[in-house]
């Protein structure tokens, strides 16, 4: 099923500048804005001359902005990442967190833009429907007029960033309850938002819808066979390396042993990833940020 089909000559971003000082990072703006295509040509690997030595004070610019949220779901007591499986251009399979870009009327509050991505990503299914995500008590607007929401909502906890070593992040000078990367491959800022939640036990399966570029306009599908995956966190978050799929409101294990973990768990040096992937069959820890 289709639930959405948008021109991608109707997005719109901006790059942004990045800046350290040594104890704390901050984001901007700049520039004219452009399309999709234009964006997706500037995602381009950065120059390793521009990139500075560990700890040192920088500024540079980047192709665009992206969020992603560190999203906790707490089932029958225990605690699991949500993750999307998405196959790549040149048909690996990921799993990544729940993402999207920023487009323009965003990049001012980047923090509104992941609420709307796990609204439209995140697919919990009862018998009624389907889940609202709520936020300080406020439902968040739903996305697809072809998919009936159920009138239980999800209440989302915002929460710190999962990452101990997390240096204070600003956008636009306001302080983010958020921490990046800067991805060298593509010249592209990641910031990571943290949530917590409790699964309703009504939810009988939970579902991921994600866009894709199909002959020159932007879909987004939702297929039930899509199911998001739930990483078992250990004490300390890191991931256990056990994942599973949600069937008839029962927990199922699922084989991710040919998938691999993207870019943002991969082990990095301060703020830079320059690495695509990491294999998922094992324990993983967090990166330092």
């Amino acid at each position: 099923m289709i639930l959405k089909n948008e021109s991608p000559d109707d997005y719109r971003t901006r790059p942004v500048r990045v800046r350290f000082d040594g104890e704390s990072y901050c984001v901007e703006p700049f520039g004219d804005a452009y399309d999709f295509s234009t964006m997706r040509s500037r995602r381009q690997p950065l120059n390793a001359s521009a990139l500075p030595a560990p700890g040192e004070p920088f500024e540079l610019e980047l192709a665009n902005l992206g969020v992603s949220t560190w999203l906790r779901l707490e089932i029958d007591g225990k605690n699991y990442l949500a993750l999307v499986f998405h196959r790549r251009n040149r048909g690996d399979q990921v799993l990544k967190l729940v993402s999207g870009y920023v487009p323009t009327e965003y990049l001012d509050d980047p923090g509104k833009m992941i609420l709307q991505e796990i609204s439209e990503e995140v697919l919990l299914q009862t018998k009624k429907g389907f889940c609202r995500f709520a936020l300080d008590d406020q439902k968040l607007p739903w996305p697809y007029l072809d998919l009936k929401p159920d009138p239980v909502s999800v209440l989302l906890q915002p929460e710190p960033p999962p990452f101990a070593t997390c240096l204070q992040w600003f956008i636009n000078n306001q302080a983010a309850n958020a921490c990046g990367y800067i991805d060298t491959r593509v010249s592209s800022l990641q910031l990571i938002y943290s949530f917590s939640a409790v699964l309703p036990e009504t939810v009988l399966r939970a579902s991921s819808a994600e866009d894709e570029l199909v002959d020159g306009q932007l879909l987004t599908r939702f297929d039930p066979d899509c199911q998001l995956v739930f990483a078992a966190l250990g004490k300390t978050d890191d991931l256990t390396g056990d994942f599973y799929c949600l069937a008839d409101g029962k927990l199922q294990p699922v084989d991710c042993s040919n998938a691999s973990l993207s870019e943002a768990f991969v082990p990095r040096q301060d703020v830079f990833v320059s690495q695509s992937s990491i294999k998922a069959g094992k324990l993983v820890s967090l990166p330092k940020l």
